[in-house]
């Protein structure tokens, strides 16, 4: 074995197992809250006490007249109601898995993009749960377990099983979109974190700023970014992750990486400001009050050139330049003949190569990533498409591992269940495991 390979090897050992719990060390599975047991107090029996007879009265007369003998009328004995007997609650049934778990058996982390944001409750997802709507509007695809709540613990624990039985080792888990309480925040904490498979998977926030924080036009750029020098926007990132401290960031299977956890900030290219000193500052306060550094992932490789001097300093704020979608930004990108649609195999390198070389001019990490296609005009129906298949999705899987940092070995997966934009690999009616099979045959034995 080469020393590179066996170093690869015990970098994502040290990942997977990094914290203060892990598969191996010993992740303690949640139990189910405990009952307490209806104890049945019996209800005391009143007992009779019959009157007594009155003593006689002596007369003076030597012929006694008896008095008549007082009778006592009995009353009756109360009847005690009894309680109803308490029906004992069924034991669940220990999840089977279908897959052996083995994420964790090779020498390169792979990630999927996570979305716990279907709601029944929801209006807005109102489509998503009517499948003939769903159809109707231009949404594609059919996921297998049909249309799910994000909070159904027999989702969660499929979900979990089908991704690490193909080599999924986290789940970049989208929080945002208004912050603690919500719907995304309460389905990761309440629900997903509760799973008693929850210790088979890593996991991480996937940051959407979009959702958090406030973003403007700026007429020099020509388009909006997140302005960091806003003191407002300041305040609501360094309270979020307060909050990820918390809440997130001690739990055993949060994704570490030099002992750092990991967050994956969404539209951080399109960040402005003071971007390198706010991170600086961000990073100053979790070290004085938690004890430990972060490690940043931005959104960076797409058609964005990385020549640009905003970009540069951006990936000098983060610790790895990662991919969601290479497509983003294109030039062109509204054209349905362009070739970033029409020759999409040929276009992603272009895309890669300048950012891994950036990456490793500021020493920090690439992460490339994966897509199967995407297709999002069931929310607008202008927008382009990029024909969705397995076999895309194989090639695209080829090409990431050209690019895979020898020092970080990294993929992303856009996405796990991303279905507006029909990017997910999550088993289907169309396709059933095929691109997870595909993700076992190309990366799970790198």
């Amino acid at each position: 074995m080469s020393k590179k390979i066996m170093c690869r090897q015990l970098l994502v050992l040290a990942v997977l197992l990094m914290g203060t719990g892990g598969v191996a060390s010993g992740c303690a599975k949640p139990s189910p809250e405990a009952k307490i047991p209806l104890t049945l107090t019996p209800t005391a029996t009143a007992t009779h006490m019959p009157t007594p007879f009155p003593t006689p009265e002596p007369t003076a007369t030597p012929t006694l007249t008896p008095r008549p003998t007082a009778t006592s009328t009995p009353k009756p004995t109360p009847t005690a109601t009894r309680k109803p007997t308490a029906t004992p609650t069924p034991t669940p049934t220990p999840y089977q898995r279908e897959f052996e778990n083995i994420a964790g058996k090779d020498n390169i982390l792979i990630g999927a993009f996570y979305y716990p944001w279907y709601n029944r409750n929801d209006p807005y997802f109102s489509h998503w749960f009517n499948r003939d709507v769903w159809k109707r509007r231009g949404f594609k695809g059919e996921p297998l377990l049909g249309g799910y709540d994000s909070r159904d613990p027999d989702v969660i624990r499929k979900h979990i099983d089908w991704a690490t039985g193909h080599g999924i080792d986290f789940f970049l888990v989208s929080w945002g979109f208004h912050g603690p309480g919500t719907f995304t925040d309460i389905v990761l904490k309440d629900h997903f974190l509760r799973s008693e498979l929850v210790c088979d998977i890593k996991f991480a926030i996937l940051y959407e700023t979009n959702g958090r924080l406030k973003s403007a036009r700026d007429e020099l750029l020509g388009y909006d970014i997140v302005n960091l020098d806003d003191s407002r926007n300041q305040e609501i990132l360094f309270a979020d992750f307060d909050y990820f401290e918390r809440v997130y960031f001690n739990h055993p299977q949060y994704l570490r990486i030099h002992d750092a956890p990991v967050v994956f900030f969404d539209i951080l290219r399109l960040f402005g400001g003071d971007v390198v000193g706010v991170f600086d500052k961000l990073r100053d306060r979790m070290k004085l009050h938690y004890g430990h550094d972060l490690f940043i992932i931005s959104d960076q490789a797409t058609s964005m050139s990385p020549d640009d001097p905003l970009q540069r300093e951006i990936a000098e704020a983060v610790d790895a330049i990662g991919t969601y979608q290479a497509f983003q930004w294109a030039p062109h990108f509204f054209d349905p003949s362009a070739a970033v649609w029409t020759d999409f195999e040929s276009y992603v390198p272009g895309v890669f190569g300048p950012w891994k070389s950036l990456s490793q001019s500021l020493g920090k990490y690439f992460a490339p990533g994966v897509v199967p296609g995407w297709d999002k005009r069931g929310v607008d129906p202008d927008l382009p498409v990029l024909p969705k298949s397995p076999e895309r999705f194989k090639k695209q899987i080829e090409i990431a591992k050209d690019f895979i940092d020898p020092e970080l070995p990294m993929v992303l997966i856009t996405s796990w269940n991303e279905w507006f934009e029909y990017t997910a690999v999550e088993p289907s009616e169309e396709h059933g495991f095929r691109y997870l099979e595909i993700i076992k045959e190309s990366l799970a034995g790198y």
